[in-house]
């Protein structure tokens, strides 16, 4: 049958058993479908066997042709044999397509065979012959000084059969099968030379591997039988290898391989852990680590694992100390004195810790960090939403890919990753490890098929409530076996709740404090980013700096705040104030005296309008006080009079709250202040630390440096002081925006009352009058105004509102 140009053919060999010929799964049955490469090519069936007999040789023999004069497709040849059921080792081989054009030759024969999952031949009933890729690469030799006119057919089989004799089990490989030439040009000697590419496939990926193998180790021998066969020598002659090409890459992870080709892409054949075992299992990537210890051929395979392995073995310290003395000593006591005497002190040779004054403008010196908070929304699924069923069916597709996010539900669980153990990164640092840094609970972690446990990357951000220093029980800076013991899998550890913070203790800080280099700084920003610190569930990051100028004697406290909308943009805003301490705290005594007037005039006022109602009220003439436009005014300016009084004072005690200490050394690693009087560990633990010579092989970490790893873990105290700060400066600015704002309305409220005293004067209150007697057509005309403004805001929303989401609702 054929249906366009693809041909497939049905064999009735035996009662109950048929033959499938195809180049499409779609027309033959598979008792275990493999995925195979389709082509649509002319066929022509020339015959065919079926062995009946437990392994017999089951193999169909048939022409493809070439749909154009133009290439054909190259392919090779072998005979097969099947396993039976007792587990004999003879594998079955399949060979075709090594993808590759060559020139117009006449139609190829092809013999393929295949059995199914190691059954029997006779235990099959439908036999689908499927059609796989040879793997195959390229041998390029290339000759200076030789005319490439001059190689003809002749040469080329030289070169063949030299490659054939430095091959094992040469007839299972096809050497030469495609051949191509290409004329070198040297202008320093205006001479020509030339390239030959010559093809090399195998039925299998082990074939492949051992030819290659093969041929990069006797390069010269080949050399040397090609200038024997050709009757030529002392040529100049080079020879290089491609990488090989297959796409028998089928085995799964944890599965027996025998060539990392064997393995899918993204995984290499590795060692298996057992030291008894002789089999060897596909593993990803990430697990090639040291090539001796991990890789099957003691190599890893930068043509399937681009940029992994490379790091030496690690080598027994035992045979480099045998030469040395058992006793030796590792600490030796000594004293040098040249300009002091042991009667004036020890000397100070290192300088103590001093902090680089900060300014990020002139005179504006930073104070404490810049911090950047991040609020983190939890995730839902968006199908809830969605009420058609089609788009229903394709949000669905995705999976986990899309989802929503969950409005005013913060997420506080720890998330993203510490890049320095993550090879892409440019801060990856192979000589450290996880366990050194985090407990087992603050890494991901899988499970392997045989149950176990894998822990994976660290977890690199953390909620401002999560106490980092809860396994570090003598806060050295490193984790020992005893303290990740202790620690077990337990995922989260609550801060004390003096270290808490109530405002954001759901939200994630990191901080860049003022003891950073420039270096460092910019390692930490790539952590953030390489980190994923910025992800789906981001809603809002805000950026608060604060600093002080000693020559105004002013703080500056500047707020930068970035919002994830739902429609993907990304608004910014900012607030930047100034707050003189001093001017709030402690006024001049002319500012005391004006305000005490203040204060009394106004409830001097205060009185007499309470005195004139009370009149109205005795009268009964209260609705002629209230339609006083007048008397409305007198009473929201006392209103905002008294609310600019009493945020002032609130304004005033926020500043009380203030408290500004000398140094905050938020970071955990970082230089210690030459004037701190905190540890943040006990005396012992200083005295055990400063005992412990580090070894070659081991990495220097201490405290008192910039960090290597987990970069933004904090001081507990030194962090919840400086939200302190940062709270009370947040509070300041607030109520100074209150006690702006009342003061504000209060001088003009203050202007309209002013307008009310003049009245009396015939010409003054000329303008009072006049508003007075059009108020009627004034109040007539606000109302027409506000109803043709209405209606041009109800079509902006019907015209703009399905575009942009400011004019979705009036």
């Amino acid at each position: 049958a054929q249906t366009g140009s693809t041909l497939y053919a049905n064999f009735n060999l035996n009662p109950g058993i048929s033959l499938c010929i195809s180049f499409t799964e779609s027309d033959c049955y598979l008792p275990e479908p493999t995925i195979t490469d389709v082509f649509s090519l002319p066929a022509t069936i020339l015959n065919f066997n079926y062995g009946q007999a437990i392994n017999r040789v089951t193999y169909a023999k048939f022409n493809i042709s070439a749909e154009s004069h133009e290439f054909t497709w190259a392919y090779s040849q072998n005979t097969f044999s099947c396993s039976n059921a007792s587990g004999e080792t003879t594998k079955t081989k399949t060979l075709v397509n090594v993808s590759a054009t060559v020139n117009v030759v006449p139609a190829v024969t092809i013999y393929a065979a295949t059995c199914s999952g190691g059954q029997i031949v006779s235990s099959i009933v439908q036999r689908t012959f499927t059609v796989y890729p040879a793997p195959y690469f390229y041998v390029v030799m290339t000759i200076e000084e030789w005319p490439p006119s001059t190689f003809d057919a002749i040469y080329q089989q030289y070169l063949t059969t030299a490659l054939y004799e430095h091959v094992p089990k040469a007839s299972l490989v096809l050497i030469g099968h495609t051949f191509t030439n290409e004329t070198i040009s040297y202008n320093y000697s205006n001479s020509s030379g030339i390239s030959v590419n010559i093809s090399v496939m195998a039925g299998s990926n082990f074939d492949i591997v051992s030819a290659r193998d093969s041929i990069s180790s006797n390069q010269a021998s080949i050399v040397s039988s090609f200038e024997r066969l050709a009757g030529t020598g002392n040529l100049s002659i080079s020879l290089e290898l491609s990488t090989i090409m297959s796409k028998l890459s089928e085995t799964k992870i944890s599965q027996t391989c025998t060539t990392h080709y064997d393995c899918l892409s993204g995984s290499f054949c590795a060692k298996k852990k057992s030291s008894t075992s002789t089999e060897y299992q596909c593993q990803p990537c990430t697990s090639c680590v040291i090539g001796s210890r991990d890789s099957y051929d003691n190599v890893c395979p930068q043509d399937k694992c681009p940029g992994y392995g490379g790091y030496p073995a690690c080598v027994n310290a035992a045979t480099i100390l045998s030469p040395l003395p058992q006793t030796c000593s590792d600490h030796r006591d000594f004293s040098v004195w040249e300009y002091f005497s042991p009667s004036q002190g020890n000397p100070q040779v290192i300088p103590p810790f001093t902090p680089k004054v900060r300014e990020l403008t002139p005179y504006n010196r930073l104070v404490g960090a810049v911090m950047v908070t991040q609020k983190r929304l939890k995730q839902s699924t968006c199908l809830d939403n969605i009420m058609d069923g089609d788009v229903k069916s394709f949000t669905s597709s995705a999976g986990s890919g899309i989802s929503c996010p969950m409005l005013n539900e913060y997420d506080s669980e720890p998330f993203g990753y510490d890049p320095t153990f993550m090879s892409f990164s440019s801060i990856y640092d192979g000589k450290l490890r996880p366990e050194t840094f985090y407990g087992y609970g603050e890494r991901y972690n899988s499970t392997d098929p045989s149950g176990n446990v894998v822990y994976g990357f660290p977890k690199g951000f953390y909620p401002q409530k999560y106490n980092q220093n809860a396994l570090d029980t003598n806060m050295d800076g490193m984790l020992s076996n005893a303290e990740l013991k202790a620690g077990g899998d337990k995922s989260f550890f609550m801060k004390p709740s003096q270290y808490i913070d109530p405002s954001s203790e759901n939200f994630f800080n990191l901080y860049f404090d003022e003891r950073l280099t420039q270096k460092q700084a910019l390692k930490m920003i790539t952590f953030a980013k390489d980190g994923k610190f910025i992800d789906s569930q981001t809603k809002e990051v805000t950026v608060k700096i604060i600093t002080y100028n000693a020559v105004k004697n002013i703080f500056m406290y500047s707020d930068f705040t970035f919002n994830w909308e739902s429609g993907g943009n990304i608004p910014w805003n900012y607030k930047i104030n100034t707050i003189s301490i001093d001017r709030i705290l402690y006024p001049t005594n002319t500012q005391i005296v004006l305000m005490i007037i203040i204060l009394i005039f106004l409830s001097v006022n205060c009185l007499i309008e309470l005195r004139d109602l009370f009149l109205h009220v005795k009268r009964f003439a209260l609705n002629e006080y209230l339609a006083d436009p007048f008397n409305w005014i007198d009473l929201f300016h006392f209103f905002f009079m008294w609310g600019s009084v009493f945020s002032w004072l609130m304004y005033r005690n926020s500043a009380h709250n203030f408290h500004l200490k000398a140094n905050y050394p938020i970071l955990f690693y970082g230089p210690e202040y030459s004037n701190s009087s905190s540890s943040r560990r006990s005396e012992e633990a200083s005295r055990r630390s400063a005992a412990t010579v580090a070894t070659p092989f081991q990495v220097p970490i201490s405290i008192s440096n910039f960090a290597m790893a987990r970069m933004f873990r904090t001081n507990n105290e030194a962090e919840v002081n400086f939200l302190q700060l940062t709270n009370a400066m947040r509070d300041i600015t607030s109520w100074m925006e209150i006690y702006s704002f009342f003061s504000g309305v209060s001088v003009v409220l203050f202007v309209f009352r002013m307008l009310k005293s003049l009245d009396f004067q015939e010409r003054m209150g000329m303008v009072t009058r006049t508003i007075a007697r059009a108020a009627s057509d004034l109040w007539h005309f606000v109302l027409l105004f506000v109803i043709v403004f209405l209606g041009y805001a109800i079509v902006g929303v019907l015209l703009f509102g399905h575009q942009y989401e400011v004019t979705l609702s009036l």
